[in-house]
């Protein structure tokens, strides 16, 4: 099944303090996907998106707008609009915010199953 999703108009719901806002754009609910799950991840000056170690499932974490660090084992690496990481099972990251403008995170998690 095709289905449009306009990203614009998707809820976006706090995380938490410091993790910015996610919005839902692929998973059951959103267009019927059973084995994976998308968030479009909105974090503002100093915020972060996390990404936990997840023993079960391969995540991708891609910059679309913005500019940060990605930190992979302690160490932090720049990167911005373009860039990203894929991290097998049980891997983790955190991407940090570090321009001016807010930065958007692509989160794709897949089930290794």
């Amino acid at each position: 099944m095709i289905q449009f999703i306009d990203t614009e108009a998707c809820e976006r719901v706090g995380v938490g303090p410091g993790l910015g806002t996610a919005a839902e754009i692929m998973g059951p609910e959103r267009c019927g996907a059973q084995n994976g799950r998308g968030l479009l991840r909105r974090v503002g000056p100093g915020e972060r998106v996390e990404a936990e170690a997840l023993p079960g499932a391969r995540q991708l974490l891609y910059l679309m707008e913005g500019a940060g660090t990605i930190e992979l084992g302690g160490k932090a690496h720049p990167a911005g609009a373009g860039m990203g990481v894929f991290l097998d099972l049980g891997e983790g990251a955190v991407v940090r915010h570090t321009g001016g403008a807010p930065l958007k995170v692509f989160h794709l998690i897949v089930p290794k199953e």
